[in-house]
C-alpha cells in the first residue's frame, strides 16, 4: 500500500455487524484501507487510538439553528461547533427558520448564507404544507434530504417561520403524501392532532391554569396516537415513505409496527428526553423542560426503551431547539408563553454512551441508532459507517472517562436554557472528532474552521 494521509491504529473500531480492533487508513478525505492490528500502513500521521473506540461521526437529522433569522439564540457556527464537540460530523437542519426552507430559492439562499460558517457536512429538508405544494417537486430536484411538515398549528407570532410547514387538515396532509412518493424521498411528519390539542389546552385554559405542568396536561398521548394512526393509514393508501419524528409514545411505537408490517416505508426517531426523562422533570425544570411532545410518565418512558432493543426506533436525535432565557423563564408567569424546546447537540452521545457503559445499549446498536442507519434512510452513500469508500468521519471514545456534565463548558449560544441533563454524571466521553480525516475537536477543544462543513444531498438512486 502507498503512503497515505492518515491512520488511526490500535482503536476498537465499532460497526452494526462488529466490533473489533484495527488500523484505519485515509487518503483525500476517504477510508481506503482497514487492517488488522499487525500492519500499520505508512502515513504522514497517525494517531494512537489504543483504549479507545473508533465509530463512525455521529449523524444528527434534527435539529434547529435558527440561522439566518434568529442569530441570538444560534448560528450554524456556533450550532456547528457543539456538534463537533459532541462528536457530530454531519446534520441535517428542518426547515423552521425566517424564511422557512419551503422553496427551491429558499433553500438556495440557505445554503449561500451558512455555507461559510459550518464546521461540518450538512443537508437540509424543505417544508411541505398547504400554501407550497406545487413547489415540492422542485425542492426535491434542488437536493432537499426530505420533507417536514406540523400537524399542528403555527405557534402565534412565529407564522413566517412556519411557512409552507403546517398541513393545515387532512385534504392537504393527503395531498402532501401524493406528491412526496413522487419524489421517493422520505417525508417527516410532527405527530400531534391538532384539533385534540385545541380541545385539551381550551380545557386546561378554561380552569386558568398557566403552571408548567398545565403544559403536560394540553398535550396528552392521545393527541400523537391518533395523528399517527391517521398519517400511517394515509401513507398505506399514497405509496410514501414516512419519518415519524421524536416519538415519545408507546401506543403510537405500536401502531408503526404494525403498518411497517403491511408493508409500509416507516422509520422513527425518538431523543433522549423522552428515554431517559419523565413529567416529572418539568416540576423541577419548569418551562426548561416545555417541548413539543411534551415529557411523558414514568412507564411510558420504560416502555420507550423496548422500541429502541426491537429496532422499531432506528434512530436517537436531540431535536435541539435554542432560546434565550429570557424567552423562557416568561414560562414561570404563564408556561403557554415560553416557547417549546431544549438543546441537546453536546450531550446526544454522552447520555447513550452512559446507555452502553450501564448495559442498556451495545456498541452495535449505538452505531445503527447515531449514524449508519441515518445515511441509510437518507441515502447518504458516502456517510455513516467505517468501511472502504467511505468518508473519513470519527468520533473517538474513552470509555474509561467519567466525568460530569457542565453547561458552562458548552459551544451552544443556548446553554443558558440547557437545565435538564446539566450536572448528569456520565461515564464515557467523545474526545477526539475528524471529518474526511481532518481532526475538529480534541480532547473538548474545537480547533475545526467556519467554511470547512459541505452540503451534502441524497445519492442519486441509480448510483451504481
Amino acid at each position: 500500500m502507498s503512503r497515505v494521509d492518515l491512520v488511526i491504529k490500535g482503536g476498537t473500531i465499532v460497526r452494526s455487524d462488529a466490533v473489533f480492533k484495527g488500523n484505519i487508513a485515509v487518503k483525500d478525505g476517504v477510508i481506503v484501507a482497514i487492517t488488522d492490528e499487525a500492519f500499520v500502513p505508512a502515513s504522514e500521521e497517525c494517531i494512537d487510538a489504543t483504549g479507545q473506540y473508533v465509530m463512525t461521526g455521529v449523524i444528527e437529522p434534527h435539529l434547529h439553528l435558527r440561522d439566518p433569522s434568529k442569530n441570538e439564540r444560534e448560528d450554524f457556527t456556533s450550532g456547528t461547533m457543539a456538534c463537533a464537540a459532541g462528536g457530530i460530523t454531519t446534520i441535517v437542519e428542518h426547515p423552521v427558520s425566517t424564511p422557512s426552507v419551503h422553496s427551491a430559492t429558499t433553500l438556495r439562499n440557505r445554503i449561500e448564507a451558512v455555507q461559510h460558517k459550518s464546521l461540518i457536512d450538512f443537508g437540509f429538508y424543505g417544508g411541505a404544507g398547504y400554501d407550497n405544494l406545487d413547489l415540492m417537486l422542485e425542492m426535491a430536484e434542488a437536493g432537499i434530504m426530505g420533507f417536514k411538515t406540523f400537524l399542528p398549528a403555527s405557534p402565534p407570532g412565529r407564522e413566517q417561520e412556519f411557512i409552507g410547514l403546517n398541513a393545515k387538515d387532512d385534504g392537504f396532509l393527503y395531498q402532501i403524501l401524493e406528491i412526496a412518493a413522487k419524489t421517493d424521498l422520505p417525508a417527516l411528519f410532527h405527530l400531534e392532532d391538532n384539533t385534540l390539542l385545541q380541545l385539551f389546552e381550551g380545557r386546561v385554559r378554561a380552569q386558568g391554569r398557566k403552571d408548567p405542568m398545565a403544559h403536560i396536561d394540553s398535550r396528552p398521548e392521545i393527541a400523537e396516537i391518533v395523528a399517527t394512526a391517521k398519517l400511517l393509514a394515509m401513507a398505506q393508501d399514497t405509496g410514501a415513505k414516512v419519518q415519524l419524528v421524536h416519538m415519545s409514545t408507546d401506543r403510537g411505537l405500536e401502531l408503526a409496527k404494525f403498518y411497517r408490517k403491511q408493508g409500509v416505508s416507516i422509520s422513527i426517531e425518538s431523543c433522549p428526553q423522552y428515554l431517559l426523562l419523565s413529567k416529572e422533570d418539568m416540576e423541577a425544570a419548569g418551562p426548561f423542560a416545555k417541548m413539543n411532545p411534551p415529557l411523558r410518565s414514568k412507564e411510558t418512558q420504560r416502555k420507550l426503551w423496548n422500541y429502541v432493543h426491537d429496532g422499531t426506533i432506528d434512530m436517537i436525535v436531540t431535536d435541539h431547539s435554542p432560546f434565550l432565557v429570557s424567552e423562557k423563564e416568561i414560562g414561570y408567569e404563564d408556561i403557554f408563553k415560553a416557547p417549546p424546546g431544549h438543546p441537546g447537540l453536546e450531550t446526544l452521545l454522552p447520555l447513550m454512551l452512559n446507555e452502553v457503559a450501564n448495559g442498556r445499549l451495545t456498541w452495535q446498536q449505538l452505531s445503527s441508532l447515531l449514524a449508519e442507519n441515518v445515511a441509510r434512510i437518507y441515502r447518504m452513500d458516502q456517510k455513516g459507517r467505517i468501511d472502504i469508500g467511505k468518508d473519513a468521519d470519527f468520533v473517538l471514545i474513552d470509555m474509561k472517562q467519567e466525568w460530569k456534565v457542565d453547561v458552562s463548558q458548552m459551544y451552544t449560544r443556548s446553554k443558558g436554557t440547557f437545565k435538564l441533563f446539566d450536572g448528569w454524571n456520565i461515564k464515557g466521553k467523545p474526545v477526539k472528532t475528524i471529518l474526511r480525516g481532518k481532526v475538529i475537536m480534541e480532547n473538548g477543544e474545537v480547533i475545526g474552521k467556519p467554511g470547512e462543513g459541505r452540503f451534502i444531498r441524497p445519492t442519486p438512486k441509480n448510483h451504481a
